[in-house]
């Protein structure tokens, strides 16, 4: 299982981290986006500075 201190978040072998944002935080909408279930360890956290670019 992935584990976090205050300012990072440690992988072990063989795992992958994704960011997401918005809808990808819901496991109902990343299972709909990824197409199949999705029963792995989640984690929640926020990337100081980091905000969406404006579409404009």
């Amino acid at each position: 299982m992935p584990r976090m201190s205050q300012s990072k978040i440690y992988l072990n072998k063989n795992e992958v981290g994704i960011f997401g944002f918005g809808s990808l935080l819901s496991v109902t909408s990343l299972q709909q986006t990824l197409g199949r279930t999705y029963e792995k360890h989640q984690l929640s956290c926020t990337i100081t500075g980091c905000r969406r670019r404006d579409r404009t």
